[in-house]
């Protein structure tokens, strides 16, 4: 397996071959990426274990929006099933593996980002378990600083974990050689997908914007950014691994 490299600019002619994608498959596209948030949204709903069984969807769901937009770019067509393709004995054990390192990393991340601000670990569990809402502003900004040294911490897993996914459930990779192609291919076109998420983000931001002007414009936004997205990640993985598989 051989991870392509590419310069910065890179980063922008991905977005447009998402962009693309999604304009010779809108309805198909959009359909699944609003049918995974409402997957995921419906699930986090569920009392008590929601937002945990909503973690061991993202892998799978993730997988199945590649599936879909691969078989568009190289059939012209995008079966709903595609979507659930992953939930099946042979894919979901591993992908529910990679959710099991990504949580323990996070956690690790998490108490490394703790001793690194000396967090006081027990006031907090204490006003949490009260159920208090509201920090004493030492302890907020404690906590602001325990997230971003979390967020930094994880980095390198994101990276490990970014294809990941695609590469066990659709190229058979095993879980270590996957995350260890993963951290390479994102190393080696750091700029690139830095360049494709800078403009995604501010792409976000408008929306958001736009938002509080026209209440509407967010869900319509939203309806492209979402699958333009996973078609932007789709057609990146294509250009640094080679063509997938459609099923």
């Amino acid at each position: 397996m051989q991870a392509n490299k590419f310069p910065a600019r890179r980063g922008w002619v991905w977005l447009q071959a998402g962009f693309a994608l999604w304009r010779s498959a809108p309805l198909a596209l959009t359909g699944s990426a609003m049918t995974m948030l409402m997957c995921l949204l419906l699930t986090m709903m569920i009392p008590g274990i929601g937002p945990l069984l909503a973690l061991l969807l993202v892998f799978p769901l993730q997988v199945g929006m590649f599936l879909v937009c691969s078989s568009w770019a190289q059939n012209h067509s995008a079966h709903p099933k595609l979507l659930f393709a992953c939930f099946t004995k042979q894919r979901f054990p591993g992908l529910l593996a990679l959710t099991g390192i990504n949580f323990l990393g996070m956690l690790l991340c998490f108490m490394l980002a703790v001793m690194v601000c000396n967090f006081d670990l027990g006031s907090f569990t204490e006003l949490a378990a009260k159920g208090s809402t509201e920090l004493p502003p030492a302890l907020q900004a404690q906590l602001e600083r325990v997230v971003r040294w979390t967020s930094l911490f994880f980095i390198p897993l994101q990276l490990a974990s970014f294809f990941a996914a695609p590469l066990m459930a659709l190229q058979r990779t095993p879980l270590i050689k996957a995350l260890f192609f993963s951290f390479v291919a994102c190393w080696r076109n750091l700029g690139a997908l830095l360049v494709m998420q800078l403009i995604l983000g501010l792409l976000g931001i408008l929306i958001q914007l736009l938002a509080s002007v026209l209440g509407l414009l967010f869900g319509i936004g939203l309806m492209v950014l979402v699958p333009v997205l996973c078609a932007t990640l789709y057609s990146c993985a294509r250009d640094i691994f080679g063509e997938w598989p459609t099923a």
